[in-house]
């Protein structure tokens, strides 16, 4: 993990545990005569709250997008649109609350003011829930230091509000009203700078994932330019006899909103003529298949936004391409005979699986990857295979066979069917490449 996704998470955790319904109100009404007894109850009735709110956030982000009809991206926005109101308010904050009163300018109103300003950068309210939303989707995809800096960041959340909401008075009479409003201000800076990242880097994505402004205005033109996607077949190992299938089967599912580009040709992987792709399909490549500067034009297509759907055996392939195995996510390492094998899905609300039944029987050749796809930073499972179901398994019964996610500004999906002709007759595994398509286009394709 780097040290930006640490910031962000640990900021993510601090924001979210001081639950606004809770800890706001005892903050803003505290009051020298308050006994200790009602500021633990309080602040435990906050943090009960606050954990509630935030355990929800994190394990069913994605159906609460899902529910509400959003984007990722869409939320990333608003919240940040959020914290930048919070973030000015914090910058232009008078050191006064209701509660203060004039004739005691030395203690009382310092001891006031001392909860609202110092509390206020950790009470980010619905920014704080629209960024745990923004970085905690598809939570069964986190990588275990994911999970770690957010328990970590909640304890110490934790800690630091039972401190301010018992020791303000002193801290405030250490830092002064200068101190105070310094603190205060430096919060806020941080909040906007965090706040200018979402917005940009939020508006960014859903303006490139929105049909263009000439095809949505080009009423007068009879027709308009489908998006491309080169579908690539190139072998340098063992070549599977479905592939003919398999393209034959990309143009029939994708034809109607899609032009399909086929070729086994890695001059197609340059820079100019990739830009006239939306997304790139590697079916069933095996070994060494781009030289050096066509490696470079995929890595460039794929940061700056591209699509990449990975089929079978795009596991066996580009070994030594350290790129590559971050796109592909797992690399092939055996297979059993063919055989019936019951596939679970791991994540049913995700466009690519949600038309599949929990528990798929299909017939196909199953591998077995020389690691998790886990370990892939940001990964998100969409299925595995039931180990118990057939014979050959050999991942210790944690056998993930699709998944899917972001590199850069590009999507890469992958799954592990496709081996047989008769893959690409199966309705439901149709289905499932064209989302995987769809989904790696940024969902703005219409579905068939």
């Amino acid at each position: 993990m780097d040290y930006t996704t640490l910031f962000i998470t640990s900021f993510v955790a601090l924001c979210a545990i001081i639950d606004p319904p809770g800890n706001v109100g005892i903050l803003l009404s505290i009051t020298e005569n308050d006994s200790a007894k009602r500021r633990r109850q309080g602040v435990l009735r906050g943090h009960i709250y606050a954990t509630l709110i935030l355990l929800a956030f994190l394990f069913a982000g994605n159906g609460i997008l899902d529910f509400f009809g959003l984007s990722v991206d869409a939320v990333r926005v608003g919240g940040g649109l959020i914290l930048l109101k919070i973030g000015f308010d914090l910058l232009t904050t008078r050191e006064e609350t209701k509660h203060s009163q004039p004739e005691d300018d030395d203690s009382r109103t310092r001891t006031d003011i001392s909860f609202f300003p110092l509390a206020m950068p950790l009470i980010a309210g619905p920014g704080s829930i629209t960024l745990v939303l923004t970085y905690a989707v598809g939570g069964d995809g986190k990588p275990t230091g994911y999970w770690i800096t957010i328990s970590s960041a909640i304890g110490l959340t934790m800690l630091v509000s039972w401190f301010m909401l018992h020791h303000a008075g002193a801290l405030l009479r250490v830092l002064g009203k200068s101190g105070v409003s310094a603190i205060t201000r430096i919060m806020g800076f941080l909040i906007i700078c965090i706040a200018a990242q979402m917005i940009l880097i939020g508006a960014e994505r859903v303006l490139s994932n929105m049909p263009s402004a000439t095809k949505s205005a080009s009423a007068a033109q009879p027709t308009e330019e489908l998006p491309r996607v080169l579908v690539f077949s190139k072998t340098a190992g063992y070549r599977h006899p479905s592939i003919a299938r398999g393209i034959a089967c990309m143009q029939e599912i994708c034809g109607d909103s899609f032009e399909v580009v086929a070729s086994e040709d890695g001059a197609q992987f340059n820079d100019e003529n990739l830009k006239q792709f939306r997304a790139v399909v590697f079916l069933s490549t095996t070994g060494d298949v781009l030289d050096e500067p066509q490696q470079a034009a995929f890595e460039h297509f794929i940061r700056a936004g591209g699509g990449w759907v990975g089929i079978h055996a795009a596991a066996d392939t580009e070994y030594d391409w350290p790129f590559y195995q971050q796109v592909v996510g797992a690399a092939f390492k055996s297979h059993p005979a063919i055989q019936e094998a019951v596939v679970k899905v791991a994540s049913p609300r995700h466009e690519t699986t949600k038309m599949l039944p929990d528990d798929w029987k299909r017939r196909d050749e199953w591998y077995t990857y020389r690691a998790s796809p886990r370990n892939t930073k940001d990964m998100m499972i969409l299925a595995a295979l039931d180990e118990s179901s057939y014979t050959g398994g050999d991942m210790n019964g944690d056998h993930p066979i699709a998944w899917c996610h972001s590199v850069d500004k590009g999507r890469a999906w992958y799954t592990g069917g496709g081996h047989t002709d008769e893959s690409f007759d199966e309705p439901l595994f149709r289905e499932h490449l064209r989302a995987g398509v769809n989904w790696v286009m940024g969902d703005t394709i219409k579905k068939q």
